[in-house]
């Protein structure tokens, strides 16, 4: 199962250093800026790890489904995310990332695609979610799996598309009142994109 594009992408994704981003400003510690602080995420959430910088291939006319592979030497970009963690288990991964207009849009159309070209991949449903209006566009799915036990676990993956960035959500664990803090997460999210200086255009 390869959809969640942060939490598989996390494990095996190269890691790479700070500083300007290879495509010209924002820079990643711009980026970085905007990501929220444990003060400024939905009550109850704490900031658990350092966060960090990974290398993500960009979905250009592909979905995340499993059998939807990116090509060798496809593009990617470099996003700057951290992670979430409620009491009761629900953690959450952010992540920002500034890959150019077009670019962002094509993580916002594969979160689109990817329930209706998979709507059973492996051994998970995945249903489309009709995010808050946000940015220029948004998009996401929610990824429900039957666990050995006989109960199933969750994700909501959000993808939301402001200018040339794009920022990257994932939820995991928690009942309906927990998918109720996807809102707040992903509007403070975005609301700080605006510390983030002059935007690009990325090849």
């Amino acid at each position: 199962m390869r959809t969640i594009i942060l939490a598989v992408t996390a494990a095996v994704a190269v890691v790479v250093p700070g500083g300007p981003a290879s495509a010209g400003p924002p820079a990643l510690t711009d980026l970085r800026a905007a990501l929220l602080t444990g003060a400024e995420a939905p009550t109850g959430y704490r900031l658990m790890e350092t966060p960090r910088n990974i290398s993500l291939p960009i979905p250009r006319n592909r979905t995340l489904c499993s059998d939807d592979t990116a090509p060798d030497g496809g593009p990617e970009t470099t996003v700057v995310m951290e992670s979430f963690e409620e009491d009761d288990g629900t953690s959450v991964l952010l992540g920002i990332a500034a890959p150019g207009a077009f670019n962002a849009r094509s993580f916002v159309t594969a979160m689109e695609r990817t329930p209706v070209r998979c709507p059973k991949d492996d051994l998970s449903t995945l249903t489309p979610l009709t995010p808050p209006a946000l940015g220029d566009a948004a998009a996401g799915f929610r990824d429900v799996r039957p666990s050995v036990h006989g109960t199933s676990s969750e994700s909501t993956v959000v993808a939301v598309a402001d200018g040339d960035l794009v920022v990257l959500f994932e939820m995991s664990g928690g009942d309906e009142s927990d998918r109720a803090e996807v809102t707040p997460f992903l509007t403070a999210t975005v609301r700080k994109l605006d510390r983030i200086p002059d935007q690009f255009s990325a090849a």
